[in-house]
C-alpha cells in the first residue's frame, strides 16, 4: 500500500507538488534450522519520506515491524506519514 500528500502548485493550478510519500509492504519469512522446525515471521516494512517539495529538507525513515497484519500496517502508515507515530 502507498500514500502521498500534495498541495496545489501556486504557479500552475493544474499541477500538484508532492510533499510526502509512504509505502508499506507486508511480508512473511520462513526459516528452518538444519535440525529444527520451520518458523514463520510476519510483519511489515514501512518507508516514509517527508519534505519532498524542498530537496534539502527531505527526510526519509524506515521501520521493520514484526507481528503486524495489513490493517495494522495501513493505520500505522497513516500515522507515520503525518509524524504522529514512531
Amino acid at each position: 500500500m502507498f500514500f502521498t500528500t500534495a498541495r496545489k502548485d501556486p504557479d500552475d493550478p493544474e499541477h500538484a507538488i508532492i510533499n510526502r510519500a509512504a509505502l508499506a509492504v507486508i511480508f512473511a519469512l520462513a526459516a528452518r534450522p538444519p535440525t529444527g522446525n520451520r518458523e514463520v515471521l510476519m510483519g511489515a516494512f514501512t518507508w516514509v519520506a517527508t519534505g519532498l517539495e524542498v530537496p534539502a529538507s527531505r527526510r526519509d525513515q524506515a521501520w521493520l515491524d514484526f507481528g503486524m497484519d495489513r490493517e495494522q500496517a495501513a493505520e500505522l502508515l497513516k500515522q507515520r506519514v503525518y509524524g504522529t507515530a514512531t
